[in-house]
């Protein structure tokens, strides 16, 4: 539940008090599995007030796993720099107004009541870039997985788009190449071609 997933298939009933079920699943086996509702997921993206600094993996993973950790009340960041003034509430800080995805961005409507953390529950990657309002920012590594980006109160656009490191300037390494290829090329039509002298 504490990365977006709301539906799960066991093999076996559980008495677990956070799901519902919902159906059996029959996939053709003697044994049929289970699918759950997780009553206590996370929203794919939220805004919350508060940051903690927690660069450990296993300590990170460790408080998200706790059910007294609030998930959607606070963040953990693993860097130190975004983490905000000590006095920052935790709690809600604002709404996700909409949310629109395609295969290389994400763009998100938010509408903050006081300065906080966007977080999309979507897989930290350092070829993720982002802006606010159409200014570039900083993503930050949220939950150990996810990503985050600062913002203050009111409302903004937060645009995350995918762009592979290195790929300009292996694109004008290649267009380079495919010039020098074509000038070889049409030079190497201009040369006339010599016979040879005929001795008779």
């Amino acid at each position: 539940g504490r990365s977006n997933v709301r539906y799960q298939i066991l093999g076996a009933r559980r008495p677990f008090g956070t799901l519902r079920e919902v159906a059996p699943i029959f996939d053709g086996t003697l044994y049929p599995g289970y699918l759950y509702e997780n009553r206590c997921y996370t929203p794919r993206a939220f805004i919350t007030g508060s940051a903690l600094y927690s660069p450990d993996a296993d300590e990170t993973l460790t408080r998200l796993s706790d059910p007294d950790f609030d998930a959607t009340g606070e963040v953990l960041l693993a860097s130190r720099a975004g983490v905000g003034p000590a006095d920052s509430l935790p709690g809600s800080a604002g709404q996700v107004e909409s949310f629109h995805r395609r295969p290389d961005s994400v763009t998100l409507r938010v509408n903050l009541s006081r300065p906080g953390y966007v977080v999309l529950l979507d897989r930290y990657d350092p070829n993720w870039h982002a802006s606010l309002d159409g200014h570039k920012v900083k993503i930050l590594r949220a939950d150990h997985l996810f990503r985050a980006v600062q913002a203050g109160a009111g409302r903004h656009i937060i645009r995350f788009h995918y762009r592979q490191r290195g790929l300009i300037p292996g694109l004008a390494v290649s267009l380079a190449a495919l010039a020098l290829s074509a000038i070889l090329f049409f030079l190497n039509l201009r040369v006339p071609v010599l016979k040879p002298e005929s001795h008779g």
